[in-house]
């Protein structure tokens, strides 16, 4: 469940960001979260549409996931990324 509040955070703080950028900087005051993004939260946040179907991930699936968030670690946190960072071989524009 808190996993779930967090993601709900962040979707918050992403709308709110997405409304003050749509202002184009001018200065005016973002835009407030509408009543159907807060039903939407509120949705996912009371678990009451959750399915009832258990969907556990397999051990060895769970396995390889947590192994790559750990390695994950084992390299630091750039101060910067390029744009090269983002295109793969053979993508981008």
């Amino acid at each position: 469940m808190t996993h779930v509040r967090t993601l709900a955070t962040i979707l918050l703080l992403l709308t709110g960001a997405a409304h003050a950028q749509d202002n184009g900087g001018n200065g005016a005051a973002p835009i407030a979260v509408g009543q159907e993004t807060r039903a939407w939260v509120d949705l996912q946040t009371g678990g009451t549409a959750a399915s009832s179907v258990d969907r556990s991930m397999p051990g060895d699936i769970a396995e390889r996931v947590y192994q790559r968030h750990a390695d994950s670690f084992a390299k630091p946190i750039p101060n910067s990324l390029g744009r090269e960072a983002f295109v793969g071989e053979g993508g981008g524009e």
